[in-house]
């Protein structure tokens, strides 16, 4: 909810993400109490400022859907290793780095992006991407769920989105490269990172 509705969330989630995180988000001080209700209210509150007009799903253009458009694919072939969550963050990342590519996203908004996710302990990678075709047979996946139409959320900046119809082979593997090369540079080349469940929703 943060990349794609709110800075200020995204804000929050650096100043104080790694401290709840290693405080299991139970508020052993004052300040932290107050940014754990803070960041929990805010994101279920704009979860439900997208759903709640939309509850039959007459608009399937529907930015609650990022991080869900390559991640149940992922998630599946990646049982075990990965929880839903960080299939989800490693959704995030892959888009995170098309928006850039697309001009959408700078380059230093994207190493933002992903430096905090690894620093809230979500991986950027799992060695499912690098199967031939996972993405594209992904993305068909996803097409037929949503009325023939790619529907995909991008972010825009931090905290902005759009959506696109338009997404080639060509960019995706353009984007696992960049992917590959950003999780490297994190010593994210060790396979898929331990994280909490869901934890990649919040984000």
């Amino acid at each position: 909810m943060a990349l794609i509705k709110s800075a200020e969330l995204f804000g929050l989630l650096e100043d104080f993400g790694p401290l709840l995180i290693e405080d299991r988000f139970q508020g052993s001080t004052p300040a932290l109490e107050t940014a754990a209700r803070r960041i929990v209210s805010e994101a279920i509150h704009l979860m439900l400022e997208e759903l709640q007009p939309n509850l039959w799903e007459q608009c399937l253009e529907r930015c609650v859907d990022y991080g869900h458009t390559f991640s149940p694919t992922i998630e599946m072939e990646a049982l075990p290793e990965l929880l839903h969550g960080e299939a989800v963050a490693v959704d995030m990342a892959l888009t995170t780095v098309m928006g850039r590519i697309r001009g959408d996203v700078t380059e230093h908004q994207a190493q933002h992006v992903l430096a905090l996710m690894d620093r809230l302990r979500l991986p950027l990678w799992t060695d499912v991407l690098a199967r031939p075709g996972i993405l594209d047979g992904a993305l068909a996946d996803t097409v037929r769920h949503r009325d023939g139409q790619q529907r995909l959320p991008l972010p825009v900046g931090i905290g902005h989105h759009r959506f696109v119809n338009d997404v080639t082979p060509e960019e995706l593997n353009a984007a696992l490269g960049e992917l590959d090369a950003a999780r490297r540079r994190t010593g994210q080349d060790i396979g898929p990172v331990a994280g909490l469940v869901g934890a990649g929703e919040a984000a």
